[in-house]
C-alpha cells in the first residue's frame, strides 16, 4: 500500500456533519454526540502507530452516493431516497474508516439503536445492496437474520424492493424469492434470510452478516455464529440495528451496555461501530421537542410527531403494557417497568451491590413472596437490615 495522505478532505461529508453536531444538545442525545466526539478524535490521530486507521471520504462517498440513487416503491408514487444527516454519519463511518495498511474497513461489528420507524430495515437494505454487487467481494455470502423467518425476510423484502424498483438494478441482480436469497450478477453474492435454523448458517463465511431486531433474541447464537463464521475474513462486518427492547437481561442490553462503555471510554474496541439514538437522563419524556433526539428520521415531520404525541397521552393515561411499548419502541428505551411504574436501567443499576448472601449469613430477614397466576413472574425477595461496621461498633 503506498503513503496515505492523512488530511480530512473539504467535502467530508461524516465529519461535517460530526462537527456541526458534536455539541448540538437539542437534536442528540449524549450517546450520540459521544459517537461524533469519537469519530473527530480519531480523525485528529489517524494514520499513528497506535491507531493505524485513515478515514477516507472518498470510500464513504461511493456508499452514500449508491445509496442516493435508489428508489422507494412503497406507497402511492415512487420516490427518490435520499440520506439523511445520521444515516450518512452511519454509513459513511462504516465504509470509510480502513486499516492504513491493508485497506480493509475498520469496523467489523456495528451496533446502532433507534427507535421504531427511523429507517432500521431500509439502513441495512442499502448495505446489503452494496455489499452484494458494488464492494468488489467476489462469492461473497450475506445474511439476514433474525429469530424467526418472517422477521428475516424484513431487511431481504427491503433489498428486493429496491431492485424492482429500479430497472438497471433488476439486470444486475437475480431474484429467487422462493428461496429467499438474491444473487448479485457482478459478483455471484449470495443475500439470503434466515431464521433460527442454525444448522444452516454452521460452517458459512458471512462477508456481510445483518442481525434484525437484536432484541427479539433470546440467547447471542445467531449473532456468535454469525462472527465465528467471519472469523477468517478480514474485511467483513456483523451489522445490528435494532430498537431498545423488553428483555433487559437479554444479550441485546448486554451489547447496548458495552456500546456505551466504548463511547465513554471505558472500554476501547476500535472495531466496533456504535451509534445510540436516545434522550438524555434529564430530559423530560413527555416532552414532544426532545423526541427528535430518538426520532432522527420522523422527529422532523410535524405530522407524524403530533401522532405520536397522540400515542405518548394514550400511554401515559393508560399505564401498563401500553407505557412499556411507548417507552421502549417509541422512546427507545430500556427501563425496568411493572404496571404503571417504570424505572430507568441507569438508575435501576444505581442501587446494585457486590455483596452475596454471605454477607448476611446470621442476620434476620423479611421474606417477600409474590406468586404469579397467569404469564407473570413469580419472585421472592428477602430483605436484611444491613448495618456498617461504624454503626454496629456504636
Amino acid at each position: 500500500m503506498g503513503k496515505r495522505i492523512l488530511k480530512t478532505d473539504p467535502e467530508d461529508l461524516v465529519s461535517r456533519f460530526a462537527e456541526k453536531n458534536v455539541k448540538n444538545k437539542k437534536e442528540f442525545g449524549e450517546d450520540a454526540r459521544l459517537a461524533f466526539k469519537r469519530h473527530l478524535n480519531d480523525i485528529k490521530r489517524q494514520g499513528t502507530k497506535e491507531f493505524p486507521y485513515v478515514f477516507e471520504w472518498e470510500k464513504a462517498k461511493d456508499v452514500i452516493e449508491f445509496a442516493n440513487k435508489l428508489t422507494i416503491s412503497e406507497g402511492q408514487k415512487k420516490k427518490p431516497f435520499t440520506c439523511e444527516g445520521f444515516q450518512i454519519f452511519i454509513i459513511g463511518s462504516l465504509f470509510g474508516w480502513r486499516d492504513m495498511n491493508t485497506g480493509d474497513r475498520r469496523f467489523t461489528e456495528s451496533y446502532v439503536q433507534l427507535s421504531r420507524q427511523q429507517g432500521k430495515s431500509i439502513l441495512n437494505a442499502v448495505l446489503g445492496l452494496y455489499c452484494g454487487n458494488f464492494d468488489g467481494y467476489m462469492e461473497g455470502q450475506i445474511y439476514c437474520t433474525a429469530t424467526k423467518q418472517e422477521q428475516a425476510k424484513i431487511v431481504l423484502k427491503e433489498i428486493i424492493k429496491f431492485i424492482r424498483a429500479d430497472s438497471d438494478l433488476e439486470e444486475l441482480f437475480n431474484i429467487k424469492e422462493y428461496r429467499s436469497e438474491v444473487i448479485g450478477n457482478i459478483t455471484n453474492t449470495s443475500i439470503r434470510a434466515l431464521g433460527r435454523d442454525t444448522d444452516s448458517i454452521d460452517g458459512f463465511r458471512p462477508y456481510l452478516g445483518i442481525v434484525d431486531e437484536y432484541h427479539a433474541h433470546k440467547t447471542n447464537q445467531m449473532y456468535k455464529l454469525l462472527k465465528d463464521g467471519a472469523a477468517d475474513l478480514l474485511d467483513y462486518l456483523i451489522s445490528v440495528i435494532t430498537t431498545a427492547g423488553f428483555n433487559v437481561n437479554g444479550p441485546c442490553k448486554e451489547l447496548y451496555d458495552y456500546g456505551r462503555r466504548i463511547l465513554r471510554g471505558v472500554d476501547v474496541n476500535e472495531a466496533q461501530f456504535v451509534y445510540i439514538a436516545q434522550m438524555d437522563e434529564d430530559d423530560d419524556i413527555w416532552d414532544p421537542k426532545n423526541w427528535i433526539k430518538c426520532c432522527p428520521h420522523s422527529g422532523h415531520d410535524e405530522k407524524k410527531m403530533k401522532k405520536m404525541q397522540q400515542d405518548a397521552e394514550k400511554a401515559k393515561s393508560m399505564g401498563g403494557s401500553e407505557l412499556l411499548n411507548f417507552l421502549t419502541k417509541r422512546l427507545n428505551m430500556w427501563v425496568q417497568a411493572s404496571a404503571k411504574a417504570f424505572l430507568k436501567i441507569d438508575e435501576w443499576l444505581k442501587n446494585g451491590s457486590s455483596r452475596t448472601l454471605e454477607d448476611f449469613k446470621g442476620k434476620k430477614a423479611i421474606c417477600g413472596l409474590d406468586l404469579s397466576s397467569g404469564g407473570d413472574l413469580t419472585s421472592l425477595t428477602l430483605e436484611f437490615v444491613y448495618y456498617n461496621a461504624d454503626h454496629e461498633k456504636k
